[in-house]
């Protein structure tokens, strides 16, 4: 412990602003000592930190508070963070120029005693009181305007009247199912004390329904009546270190043995002051088909008659979840500081993983602690990309439903989508808004365009685009931003400000509108969707399309389908947009006093002819993957880069050790004779965590990628497509895609299904275009990368005509084994028995020779005995029931 000063900014009012009352102000405030390190002995517990910051305040008796400045660019000890559980995060003002996080203890924390009472008549009105302290204290009267104070106060008046209701059932209702708890400091009895926070508790009986949705054990009966739900928390804040002990008191002795909390993303939520310090529960990492009325009562949040709780569906509705399992809780992440550039679908997986790094098959993390996300991972982002992701509010005036509106759809999985959707990275990864402009290799920091330095131990490149120019498409430089006119769609924030501008088209009194719109992809008609949807007359849109040529396909790309391209230009020329085939962008033309786009040239083909067009706005779909902004930051910095894209080994490695990239911004130094790039985001951030042995467990087996890819988006006239793709993991010796089998269905509502088969019957691509909107097919996701016969026969029943929908065969009741969490495991353990077998046959293992004749009777009785150990073992655990052999034996004897 040593003395240290720290240029800390003060509030002082306007008539106490000289220099003398502000130095007085500054004496008066300086109540603290600091602490510089602390290292507890390896043979010592980490719970025994307690102790010493106890002895701390003792050997500084004038002294209210400990402070603790960490430096983002410093390693830790384990114990020092162990130690940080007793102290409170303070949050830096914006004009702050500190770059260390400092968290804060006060004395009265440490030395207190806390006792927990039933609710009394006389502690209505403390409880009441803490409801309006808190939310004041949270909102400032004097930052925010008339509008959000009012909605503040209408939150706050709502809060308060669940409260009444709830205490008015417990004080008056000997059978009411709420517990309400007090939360007094004090010494003494109970009329000396202070209530300083109170907690709601009531049986939570969801559990079935969550589980559809969230990441947790398979329900184990035991436990269905020692779960509860915690309405409500309030607490102060000196008080939140000793959440395991206030949490575990309440659950206790009300007798439950595990707590749940529901925070709602829109609406209302109930407070929950704890809320960081309960284990977040991750969404299914895949979206199954559960053979189940989703709108069936029991899919519900249950209901109160005395209270009015909002009504989640917890099948399908969007909201966190939050989980206490009573044990200690234990911090889990990275401790060397990681920095990534870009915030693409990768980065957003990559994260997740990072988060939820204690999730296992076998839950054997969670089922020994309250496992507490710390990562140390800074996030470079534009400005206003985090704010425009996590903005539950924007919606347009011409949606109905948030959900159908092109400003909140995604086109990627559901692991990446549920990142911004289901989850708030934001509670546990550093987002920092700017641009970087330098990577200092030798002293390991990147510099920002407001020159501010942000330290790292590994830089992660994924700042990978999908659309855009690789120039700025004119002739005159002179202009270093995009035209105002001018619009591409990387995310949601793009999607936001095209909003906006075709707002301002409309209102305007232009006689003549004209809407380019100009590339190839399937992403392109989604966005003349949106514009026909809203207010966006066709006459008025141009789509022009470059000139495709054509060659043979041997990457298996999600994002283009030139079969269905065809039948989509036919209909959107039908819709009476004006189409332009074979015609590729050349430039643009800008007003001459403002920088704003007059006219749009392109180039047609075979012609050569200049075709040059007037418009309004210009969106473009042209693929771009590295933005130029980038691009020229990476030449700066020496990351060796060959056209345009970042040179790394199969490692994702750069010329620099520290450095990685991935995303479809990269090329490999040497050639590969696999597919890497329209891969899963979620197998290539799982690969980079092992690469960078970030991960309790390593989950890659090898360089290739094996896992589907999926896109979808919304097609004009109530339609909407779904495609997924597996990567090749060989191109060396194999025929394009045009050589594949393909097998498609049309069913009797309009849903068109293709699927194309490998020359080993492997399914590489599944196409579904659908009028279900309300029912996304992600489930398919699951039967991608399957051999046929896994798939009851697919290639045999289609070639006989069995199959009339694919739809409707896959959801079927047989493909729920298919989409079971432990499906995976039941895979390796036939693939380890198939390699015995396979040994034994050549090599005659212990004596044993298994001829030719004989190895395909071995193969098939000891993959049903797998299969069938397997049914048994997960059989309370189908939706669907089914009949086992020892069942009939069962039959026969009755």
């Amino acid at each position: 412990m040593v003395p240290k000063t720290l240029n800390i900014s003060f509030d002082m009012p306007t008539r106490k602003s000289m220099s003398k009352n502000k130095k007085y102000g500054l004496n008066n405030a300086s109540r603290a000592f600091l602490l510089k390190n602390f290292i507890l002995h390896p043979s010592l517990r980490l719970e025994y930190s307690y102790y010493y910051i106890c002895a701390m305040f003792s050997a500084y008796p004038d002294r209210d508070y400990c402070v603790v400045p960490v430096s983002p660019s410093a390693n830790n000890s384990a114990s020092l963070w162990a130690l940080l559980k007793f102290f409170i995060r303070v949050q830096h003002r914006p004009s702050s120029e500190m770059s260390d996080e400092v968290f804060v203890a006060h004395r009265c924390s440490i030395n207190t005693e806390l006792s927990i009472y039933h609710l009394a008549k006389d502690d209505i009105d403390d409880v009441i009181k803490l409801m309006s302290v808190n939310n004041q204290t949270k909102f400032s009267n004097e930052s925010l305007n008339s509008g959000l104070d009012s909605h503040i106060q209408e939150t706050v008046t709502h809060q308060i009247k669940i409260v009444k209701q709830i205490s008015s059932d417990v004080l008056y209702n000997p059978m009411s199912e709420f517990s309400f708890w007090v939360i007094r400091c004090g010494h003494t009895s109970r009329e000396n004390t202070t209530a300083v926070g109170f907690a709601i508790l009531r049986p939570f009986s969801n559990y079935e329904a969550v589980y559809k949705q969230f990441v947790l054990p398979h329900d184990e009966d035991y436990m269905t009546f020692d779960r509860c739900e915690l309405v409500m928390l309030r607490l102060h804040p000196y008080f939140h270190m000793w959440s395991d002990e206030v949490l575990r008191t309440v659950a206790i002795r009300s007798g439950y043995r595990e707590i749940f909390y529901f925070q709602e993303i829109i609406g209302e939520p109930l407070p929950n002051d704890l809320a960081q310090k309960m284990m977040p529960v991750e969404p299914r990492r895949m979206r199954r088909n559960w053979f189940i009325d989703t709108q069936s009562e029991h899919c519900y949040r249950r209901s109160s008659t005395q209270v009015d709780l909002s009504k989640i569906n917890c099948v399908m509705d969007q909201f966190y979840l939050f989980r206490h399992n009573l044990f200690p809780s234990k911090f889990i992440g990275n401790q060397n500081p990681i920095v990534i550039v870009g915030f693409s679908d990768i980065c957003k997986a990559f994260l997740r993983l990072m988060v939820f790094g204690w999730n296992t098959p076998d839950y054997k993390y969670v089922s020994v602690n309250n496992c507490l996300p710390v990562v140390e991972i800074t996030v470079i982002v534009d400005h206003g990309e985090i704010e425009a992701e996590y903005d539950p509010n924007v919606a347009c005036q011409y949606c109905g439903r948030k959900e159908d509106c092109y400003l909140s759809n995604k086109n990627s999985c559901p692991f990446v989508m549920d990142t911004t959707q289901r989850l708030d990275m934001r509670n546990w990864i550093n987002f920092v808004s700017g641009k970087v402009t330098y990577i200092n290799r030798d002293e390991k920091f990147i510099r920002l365009d407001n020159n501010c330095k942000v330290f790292y131990d590994k830089l992660l490149l994924l700042c990978d685009t999908k659309f855009g120019l690789p120039t700025l498409g004119r002739t005159d430089e002179t202009h270093q931003a995009y035209p105002y006119n001018y619009a591409h769609i990387n995310g949601r924030l793009d999607k936001i400000m095209l909003y906006h501008k075709l707002e301002e088209l409309n209102d305007c009194e232009l006689s003549k509108k004209k809407i380019i719109i100009y590339g190839y992809t399937l992403a392109l008609y989604e966005c003349i969707d949106f514009m026909l949807k809203h207010n966006c007359r066709p006459e008025n849109i141009v789509y022009v399309q470059p000139h495709k040529v054509i060659k043979p396909e041997y990457l298996n790309n999600p994002t283009n389908d030139k079969n269905l391209d065809d039948i989509l230009v036919q209909m959107v020329s039908d819709l009476g947009i004006k189409v332009y085939e074979s015609a590729n962008f050349v430039r643009f033309s800008l007003y001459t006093s403002v920088n704003f786009i007059d006219r749009v040239h392109f180039k047609l083909f075979p012609s050569g002819n200049t075709l040059s067009l007037t418009c309004n706005i210009f969106i473009n779909f042209m693929e771009n993957y590295m933005p130029m902004s980038i691009e020229r930051m990476l030449l700066n910095s020496d990351i060796n880069m060959k056209n345009r894209k970042i040179l790394v080994d199969e490692d994702y490695c750069t010329n620099d050790p520290n450095i990685y990239a991935a995303g479809k911004h990269v090329t490999f130094v040497w050639d590969s004779f696999y597919q890497y790039i329209y891969t899963s985001e979620r197998e290539m951030a799982q690969k980079l965590i092992d690469i960078l042995q970030l991960s309790q467990e390593s989950y890659t087996k090898e360089r290739k990628f094996s896992k589907p890819c999926l896109f979808h988006c919304l097609l004009p006239l109530g339609h909407m497509v779904i495609k997924i793709t597996v990567p090749k993991r060989f191109l060396l010796g194999k025929l394009s895609n045009e050589y594949s089998q393909f097998m498609t269905s049309y069913s009797s509502s309009g849903d068109f299904f293709r699927v194309r088969l490998s020359q080993n019957l492997i399914v590489e691509e599944i196409v579904c275009v659908t009028r279900k909107l309300y029912k996304p097919l992600y489930f398919l996701e699951y039967f991608c990368g399957k051999h046929e016969t896994l798939l009851n026969n697919m290639h045999s029943r289609w070639k006989m005509g069995l199959i009339k929908d694919f739809v409707s065969f896959f959801e079927a009741p047989w493909t729920e084994y298919l989409m079971h969490d432990r499906f995976d495991d039941m895979q390796n353990k036939n693939h380890s028995t198939l390699i015995t077998l396979l040994q034994h046959m050549y090599f005659g293992v212990n004596g044993m020779s298994i001829g030719d004749s004989d190895f395909d009777g071995a193969c098939k009785h000891f993959l049903e005995l797998n299969l069938l150990k397997f049914l048994r073992k997960y059989r309370k655990e189908f939706i669907n029931e089914f009949v086992l052999p020892e069942d009939w034996e069962t039959e026969k004897q009755v």
